[in-house]
């Protein structure tokens, strides 16, 4: 019943209440909520009735969740919000870990490609965010695969280590390595209120590292990469994509998927780009 209650609590409200504790947060509210906007969509285009002033009425949404609001931000701006829309700001996400990580990571692997640093030489390493991020990452601990992608320290030593983030980052036996561990405890993280004036038009991220002979190495990241402001590339997009279907897919019909979505525009019925990617109803 508890985790029932859990997940209807993540549904109605998209609350992070358990992030720390290694639940699916993040995956289930943000496709639950794509799947209810798509269901709406389809609702509306069939003219059933819905209510008209969902936002503004007397038990709509700002007298159920606020006591001042402001209109005008939300119901009268709306033609001017369409001349911006957010979907044309999307950021994709190049490391398979919480976006708040994301500029930390970039910051040190800046660091990592350009000196070629042994870990035992590493003293400490000193990360500064803006408050936001901290604010959201703070406590967590890397008890298992879903919280150590939410882990600003298995996150950072894993850069450190592998140089990279994926998939792999976050299985078990990764989470038990001495190495990763005993980075972990080097490492500092604190929030940089300066940073926090240019949030989220920017991500700023800094790292230090200070070897044991008292160098000082340091970076800085205001946009981490997949930022509209620092794309991926399309070749970095489709590498993502045979990294989350390998072992699910074959690589022949990843490519299909892959020539599909890319040409999406040439296909005017969805069912023909399941069927010409070679999906059946057991992937569903």
């Amino acid at each position: 019943m508890v985790s029932a209650l859990g997940f209807a609590g993540l549904q109605a409200s998209g609350l992070w209440e358990g992030l720390s504790q290694g639940c699916i947060c993040s995956e289930f509210i943000s496709g639950k909520a794509s799947m209810n906007g798509i269901i709406a969509s389809f609702l509306a285009k069939e003219e059933l009735r819905s209510p008209k002033e969902i936002f503004e009425g007397e038990k709509g949404f700002f007298k159920a969740t606020s006591e001042k609001y402001d209109i005008n931000k939300v119901i009268y701006n709306i033609d001017s919000c369409l001349n911006s829309l957010k979907i044309m700001d999307t950021s994709f996400k190049i490391y398979p870990s919480c976006g708040h990580t994301h500029s930390a990571i970039d910051a040190i692997l800046l660091i990592k490609n350009k000196y070629d640093l042994e870990i035992s030489n590493i003293k400490k390493i000193n990360i500064k965010l803006y408050p936001r991020s901290i604010e959201f990452l703070k406590g967590v601990k890397p008890e298992d695969s879903q919280s150590a992608k939410f882990s600003l320290l298995s996150c950072i030593a894993s850069a450190i280590r592998d140089g990279s983030i994926t998939l792999d980052t976050f299985s078990s036996d990764r989470l038990k390595d001495k190495e990763i561990n005993d980075l972990m405890s080097r490492i500092n993280f604190e929030e940089e209120k300066e940073f926090e004036k240019v949030y989220p038009e920017k991500w700023i991220a800094t790292a230090e590292i200070i070897t044991n002979d008292g160098n000082k190495i340091d970076s800085k990241i205001e946009y981490p990469k997949g930022h509209p402001k620092n794309p991926l590339t399309k070749e970095e997009i489709v590498n993502k994509f045979f990294e989350l279907t390998k072992g699910i897919i074959s690589r022949d019909q990843a490519n299909r998927v892959i020539d599909n979505i890319l040409n999406l525009q040439k296909i005017g019925d969805m069912s023909k780009l399941l069927i010409d990617s070679g999906f059946s109803y057991r992937y569903f």
